[in-house]
C-alpha cells in the first residue's frame, strides 16, 4: 500500500471537514472550530495498487502558526478550498498560498478546489477566473469544482490526485 499525506486548507466554512466526511473516514470532533488539526483517510485502488490518502485539515488561526509546519512535513499535496458563492474565500487564497509556500517543500503539489458547484445560481467566483488563477502559481497541478453536497466530481478529484502523485 502506498500512503500520501494531503493537507486541506481554506477559510472557515468552505467545506474542508465536509469533504473529509463525504469522501472518507473522519477522525476528529463533529463540525465546529478545529483546535489544531483534524484527520481523515480514504483507501482507493488505482491500476491494481492500493493507495491510502491521509487527509490533514490544519487550522489557520494565527495562534497555531508555529504548529503548521509540523503537519506540512511529509505532505505530498495541499488542497486549497474556496466557496464559489463567497468571493472573499477566493480572495484570501494568495496570502494563504504564500504562507504555505514558505513552510512546504518546493515539489509539493497544489490543487485548487471550488466547492458548492451545485449552487450555480449563486456563483460569485467564475470558473475561468479560478482556472487562470491556478495557472499563475507553478505548484498548482489541478483545478476542480466540486459539490460536497451532491458528491459531484469528488471521486474524480481524488482519483486524479492519486494518479498525479503516483505519476501515472
Amino acid at each position: 500500500m502506498i500512503k500520501f499525506k494531503i493537507i486541506l486548507l481554506g477559510d472557515e466554512g468552505v467545506g474542508k471537514t465536509s469533504l473529509i466526511k463525504k469522501y472518507g473516514g473522519f477522525v476528529g470532533p463533529e463540525y465546529g472550530k478545529v483546535i489544531g488539526v483534524d484527520f481523515g483517510h480514504k483507501r482507493i485502488e488505482i491500476n491494481n495498487m492500493l493507495v491510502w490518502l491521509q487527509f490533514c485539515k490544519v487550522n489557520q488561526d494565527p495562534r497555531f502558526k508555529y504548529l503548521r509546519p509540523l503537519y506540512y512535513r511529509e505532505a505530498m499535496a495541499v488542497l486549497f478550498l474556496y466557496d464559489i458563492t463567497r468571493p472573499e474565500t477566493f480572495e484570501h487564497l494568495p496570502n494563504l498560498i504564500t504562507s504555505v509556500s514558505e513552510d512546504t517543500p518546493k515539489m509539493i503539489k497544489f490543487i485548487l478546489i471550488g466547492n458548492k458547484a451545485d449552487l450555480e445560481e449563486h456563483r460569485a467566483v467564475e470558473r475561468e477566473i479560478a482556472e487562470k488563477f491556478s495557472k499563475t502559481y507553478p505548484n498548482f497541478v489541478l483545478f476542480e469544482e466540486i459539490s460536497i453536497k451532491t458528491g459531484r466530481n469528488i471521486h474524480k478529484l481524488f482519483e486524479s490526485l492519486a494518479r498525479l502523485l503516483l505519476k501515472l
